[in-house]
């Protein structure tokens, strides 16, 4: 999170350094060389920051940054995995019962 409210205090003092690097990420992004995802903790410390026009600076940042794009929690990529083994389990079941079906 820190790197998130030091980029957005140097794009405010107007930090040539922080700039180049917004517009590389952005470039980057552009052209699909590039993700940068936020995830759970970044949305709770950003909740937690006491000044509404940090809070506001660096939320701006992050929307620009990562499109929304998030690194889903461990419980939903749990849930996903369990899916795709269910339905590939179930596909071998029905690959392996198919040819006796037929020959009945």
């Amino acid at each position: 999170m820190n790197v998130w409210v030091d980029m957005a205090k140097g794009l405010q003092t107007g930090d040539a350094r922080w700039s180049a690097v917004r517009e590389r990420l952005l470039a980057g992004i552009a052209a699909g060389r590039l993700a940068v995802p936020i995830a759970a903790p970044h949305y709770l410390e950003l909740w937690h920051r006491r000044e509404t026009d940090s809070r506001r600076s660096v939320a701006v940042l992050m929307r620009d940054i990562s499109g929304y794009a998030t690194v889903p929690s461990a419980h939903v990529v749990r849930q996903l995995e369990a899916r795709e083994l269910a339905l590939a389990w179930t596909e071998s079941i029905r690959d392996h019962i198919k040819p006796r079906i037929r020959d009945c």
